[in-house]
């Protein structure tokens, strides 16, 4: 459970800037990009800081799956081909450690990323698909 719950949250926060975006272009005025631009930011930034522990949970709990007799030491006896891959996946958190730096930077990145792609798409569809007023 805590495994697909942080998985939920880390692509929500993907998804987060689009959905500002959304919001933004069917219920906000003009003028509020900047504004929605920083909370579909700050949206990505706080969801993928709220998924990592509960994948942290998940790996750790994963891990001690494997301690049979339960003592928080892994005996030779435990280690088999599963446990050392647990155990791997467990020790090999730079990553994890590393997202609330790493996510500073690509976080507004993969924003404006998202709001450039959904400008252009919109762009285009309004120079395709422009209804001319009856009048």
């Amino acid at each position: 459970m805590m495994s697909t719950t942080g998985t939920m949250l880390a692509y929500l926060s993907v998804a987060a800037p689009a959905i500002a975006y959304l919001v933004r272009r069917h219920l906000l005025r003009r003028g509020a990009e900047p504004l929605v631009f920083i909370l579909g930011c700050i949206a990505c930034y706080g969801l993928l800081l709220l998924s990592l522990p509960f994948t942290e949970a998940a790996i750790e709990a994963d891990m001690y799956s494997f301690d049979l007799n339960g003592d928080g030491i892994f005996d030779d006896s435990e280690m088999t081909p599963e446990a050392k891959a647990a155990m791997r996946r467990w020790s090999s958190d730079v990553g994890r450690n590393f997202a609330p730096f790493t996510g500073l930077f690509i976080c507004p990145i993969w924003s404006a990323m998202v709001y450039a792609v959904f400008a252009f798409g919109y762009r285009i569809g309004n120079a395709f698909f422009r209804t001319k007023a009856i009048g």
